[in-house]
């Protein structure tokens, strides 16, 4: 094994269990998480299930993992919007957020029959619900900055939505041109993918730590 070799591989190993750093720090303040901070570590656990699942079906059966993200999506997408909305001061956009659920599930759906199959990575709802998630970061920062009172870094909010936009605005153009670079560049492209992710996780654990231990 070379030296790249063994790079990706401590990689792929650090992100796929990555997400058990929030989920320890998650349910150490479970008892004074609010309702939108459990809804995340509920989806925390789901995607710890999730990788679990589809890392047992790569590395050990050596079989097609794809289907597990096909199923897992619409999940992710659900939970995250009801946490944004609720964070959305704006009652429109907050209700155009919710409201956007059963569509982005009708549209994985019929991705999953009929553009990508389930052997295949769905890139187009992976998409776009990446621009979905950094428009609504985005959108949730500027609030917190705009009724800053000094205090931003024990904002749970702060961390939450920094971690995601982080993930999602540097996953964007990973998956946004799968189709052309999954050739010759995807393991390079896939190891920066894995380090937005695991930023991810780590922001997310800060988040739980503000909010459950009352730091804020």
């Amino acid at each position: 094994m070379d030296m790249n070799t063994g790079f990706v591989t401590a990689l792929l190993y650090t992100t796929v269990f990555s997400f058990s750093i929030p989920l320890i720090v998650g349910t150490i303040c479970f008892k004074r998480l609010n309702r939108q901070m459990k809804l995340l570590l509920l989806l925390i656990v789901i995607i710890g299930i999730t990788e679990s699942i589809a890392f047992y079906f790569s590395e050990i059966l050596h079989r097609d993992y794809h289907w597990v993200h096909h199923l897992y999506l619409p999940i992710e997408y659900t939970i995250i919007t009801l946490i944004f909305s609720s964070w959305i001061k704006n009652a429109l956009y907050a209700k155009l957020l919710r409201n956007s659920i059963p569509f982005f599930w009708a549209f994985s759906i019929l991705n999953s029959f009929f553009l990508q199959n389930l052997n295949e990575l769905n890139s187009y709802p992976i998409t776009l619900s990446l621009i979905v998630y950094t428009v609504i970061s985005l959108y949730v920062l500027f609030q917190i900055m705009s009724e800053d009172t000094g205090h931003i870094i024990k904002n749970h909010i702060f961390w939450i939505s920094s971690g995601l936009l982080i993930f999602s605005a540097g996953d964007l153009a990973y998956f946004a041109f799968y189709s052309l670079i999954r050739t010759h560049y995807l393991i390079a492209i896939w190891a920066v993918h894995a380090i937005f992710n695991i930023v991810m996780h780590i922001f997310y654990s800060v988040g739980f730590v503000c909010q459950g231990g009352k730091w804020e």
